[in-house]
């Protein structure tokens, strides 16, 4: 943890040299506290920078479980974007197909309309 003024930087090795950390502007969190009358603002900041949180008693520290239900919702979200878009692309597919059909189509009945007239 890095104290700055009114921010507070929640930094963790393996993840700093990437640039990803948690940073919290003190006088923005009393604001938004104090103007939304939400004292949740409060118990959130307490929670994440506790020192149950960053250094509890059992083996799973906060951060890391936090970090471990990110990656699953990014695999997750991978695999519904992966099939959505497999989905799309059926869906396009099916389409064009269909148009070069009724197109196909349209021009053989021009064509045979057109033979019938000679």
């Amino acid at each position: 943890m890095l104290l700055a003024g009114n921010i507070v930087y929640l930094l963790e090795q393996e993840k700093w040299f990437r640039g990803s950390y948690l940073v919290f502007d003190l006088e923005e969190l009393f604001t938004e506290a104090t103007a939304n009358r939400n004292a949740n603002y409060y118990a959130l900041f307490y929670f994440l920078l506790s020192k149950e949180s960053l250094t509890p008693e059992s083996n799973m520290v906060l951060l890391d479980q936090l970090d471990e239900d990110s990656h699953k919702t990014a695999y997750e979200v991978t695999k519904d974007l992966k099939e959505g878009i497999i989905h799309a692309v059926e869906a396009l597919a099916n389409e064009a197909l269909y148009f070069q059909k009724k197109c196909l189509q349209e021009v053989l009945m021009k064509q045979m309309i057109h033979l019938n007239k000679k």
